[in-house]
């Protein structure tokens, strides 16, 4: 390949490195969402905060009986993105779990 003879003639080294890294990044981000996908079979429905109990809220990790009661307290939400506005769930917090739930618009 370095020597440049046959089709090496024609490719450049550096750009396939930077193909296959690209590919390498492909491929971990697709075991992510895979993975992720995983995770989410363990339930059947998504959860609406709205409706939700206690229970089946701290079904979900990263919930924990106090913030489920403070996500019952606040109800309604019109958003996802409305939950931040309950006390110890932050953002990094909310991108955990967000995959659980959904907001129905009943």
């Amino acid at each position: 390949m370095l020597k440049r003879i046959g089709i090496w003639s024609k490719s450049d080294p550096d750009k396939i490195a930077e193909f296959r890294a690209q590919q390498r990044e492909e491929d971990t981000e697709l075991e992510k969402i895979k993975s992720g996908n995983e995770n989410n079979k363990n339930f059947q429905n998504l959860l609406d905060p709205n409706t939700a109990n206690e229970e089946e809220l701290q079904s979900i990790k990263g919930i924990g009986p106090a913030i489920a009661e403070r996500i019952i307290f606040g109800r309604p939400y019109k958003t996802i993105d409305d939950l931040l506005r309950v006390k110890g769930i932050s953002p990094k917090k909310l991108k955990k779990f967000r995959p659980y739930l959904m907001i129905n618009d009943q």
